[in-house]
């Protein structure tokens, strides 16, 4: 009797160590789902405010070429140049963010593209202003480059609304998986 009591004790602690164990691997799976859901919510957020800096540079060059025009004062140009030169390498971080996702790289590689038609238009507007004077200027402001802006801000609406798409779908399936399963 005594022996039998001693195994059962064993048994006993072998099988509470065993649900330990099983608990523990539980909470670190959990804790890392945590982390990965956490973090592609994070990615999300920073895409998003990313779009929002392009269209922001974007909408600075453009006031910093009416504001060269309206005054000629030239520190509105370097104004300009600097939204400028920042747009690249802005745009290339976007892209780099996207590229898992066949769709959204799709529509930055176009935004990018309206966003350099965009910018040479400017450069366009700037140049006959100093070949011809604020008459000239005005004349390059036409319906294409009304276009192209209405585009370019068409064309961040709908790289943000995918990205809010992207995390419904994502609590969606999470929350269809329970809460430890698999994403």
């Amino acid at each position: 009797m005594p022996q039998r009591r001693r195994l059962a004790n064993r048994l006993g602690l072998l099988a509470a160590a065993l649900i330990f164990v099983a608990v523990g691997i539980g909470v670190v799976f959990g804790a890392q789902r945590f982390i990965f859901d956490a973090n592609r919510v994070s990615h999300t957020n920073e895409v998003i405010a990313l779009v929002g800096a392009i269209e922001a540079h974007v909408r600075d060059g453009e006031s910093a070429q009416r504001g060269y025009l309206l005054t000629n004062d030239v520190t509105y140009l370097a104004d300009y140049q600097r939204s400028r030169d920042e747009l690249p390498g802005m745009l290339s971080t976007l892209q780099r963010m996207v590229r898992d996702n066949p769709e959204q790289t799709r529509l930055v590689l176009a935004w990018k593209i309206e966003i350099e038609r965009r910018l040479g238009q400017i450069d366009v507007t700037l140049g006959n202003y100093a070949l011809g004077g604020l008459p000239a200027a005005q004349r390059s402001i036409n319906s294409q480059v009304r276009r192209t802006s209405a585009s370019l801000r068409v064309q961040a609406r709908q790289l943000v609304a995918n990205e809010k798409i992207l995390l419904v779908q994502r609590a969606e399936l999470r929350h269809g998986q329970g809460r430890y399963g698999p994403a």
